[in-house]
């Protein structure tokens, strides 16, 4: 019981518990595995599919950079888009990726450009590479890399494995009361009062127009 009641203290203390559940988000993909047993030994995985996206030397510079980061980065350089799991929500498999390898540090995924997210880590992590110059995967690393900043202000979070909530998905807003202020504000009440001001100053001049008529 003892030992038990310890467990369930350190999954709160250690956050352990909500990486479980992102875990079980988590669908099985053979890109996110085989990502994740490369990172054992280079912070730079590139899918076998993109081969030779990267130039050696430039592969070799890069890697010998993201080591020397203040904080741990890991990169993969995978097919990604519509067709696949994530869709266009390519942060959400950054944050797959993330999960599945359960380590602190920015989780980066490259193709044509470079997107990442900061994965339980205090540091800020762009959405993508704005300042990158080419649309390589070499250059789009690169300049993903010259943006990440430490931030000891920054409250560690794990990477987002959901999807991201739909407009349609939000709750309906219930119908308005009718009231005056509100008529005011859509348009109506001008409307309203614009012909109640017509009438009030047309009315006497529509009178006497009617009233010449019957004399002649």
């Amino acid at each position: 019981m003892r030992r038990l009641a310890l467990l369930i203290a350190a999954i709160f203390a250690y956050g352990w518990l909500p990486m479980a559940t992102a875990a079980a988000e988590v669908p099985p993909d053979p890109r996110v595995q085989a990502a994740v047993k490369a990172w054992k030994t280079s912070p730079l995985y590139i899918d076998p599919i993109n081969e030779g996206a990267i130039p050696t030397d430039q592969k070799a510079a890069l890697i010998a950079e993201m080591r020397a980061m203040p904080v741990p980065v890991f990169a993969a350089v995978i097919p990604n888009g519509e067709f696949f799991p994530e869709g266009e929500d390519t942060l959400r498999l950054a944050g797959w990726l993330a999960t599945v390898n359960g380590k602190p540090g920015i989780y980066v995924v490259v193709d044509s450009s470079a997107r990442g997210v900061a994965h339980l880590v205090s540091a800020n992590a762009p959405s993508r590479a704005w300042g990158a110059k080419e649309y390589t995967p070499g250059a789009q690393l690169a300049g993903y890399l010259k943006e990440i900043e430490p931030d000891a202000g920054r409250t560690p979070r794990p990477a987002r494995t959901k999807a991201m909530p739909s407009y349609r998905d939000s709750a309906p807003r219930p119908p308005e009361k009718f009231t005056v202020g509100a008529a005011l504000g859509n348009g109506f009440g001008g409307l309203m009062i614009g012909v109640i001001l017509g009438s009030i100053v047309f009315a006497p001049l529509l009178g006497v127009v009617v009233s010449r008529r019957r004399r002649k």
